[in-house]
């Protein structure tokens, strides 16, 4: 269940139609969600996080590339898994060939795991 947001998230995750859900795989973009599952199952197995993974994905006719890295969370309530978990919009490769910077605001994972920090601070 996907319960917190923040930024722009349509390049990554697009509510399915009809009924409305939080719920994780109908929520990610049809091309990541395979690679998506795969990281968190590594999580899973190491019981640590996964960082830094670069995936190449295509949505809407377009090949799009993101490095994704996920962390459990530890203020996450007895016998239940909670990750959090980056998108970090990666320039195309044409787009590094014509000298295009990223989006303005995106400080990358040590903006994410600054607010991580400050959020295991206020569960405790």
């Amino acid at each position: 269940q996907l319960l917190y947001s923040q930024g722009d998230t349509t390049p990554f995750l697009a509510p399915a139609a009809g009924e409305a859900s939080r719920k994780l795989s109908r929520l990610v973009r049809e091309g990541l969600m395979p690679e998506l599952y795969l990281a968190m199952e590594e999580v899973r197995r190491k019981k640590g996080p996964v960082t830094g993974k670069s995936i190449a994905f295509q949505t809407q006719g377009a090949r799009k590339r993101v490095e994704l890295s996920i962390h459990p969370f530890p203020g996450a309530p007895q016998g239940e898994e909670q990750y959090l978990i980056a998108f970090e919009r990666l320039r195309t490769e044409t787009a590094a060939r014509r000298g295009a910077k990223p989006p303005p605001g995106l400080d990358g994972r040590a903006g994410l795991l600054a607010e991580l920090e400050s959020t295991k601070a206020l569960l405790q």
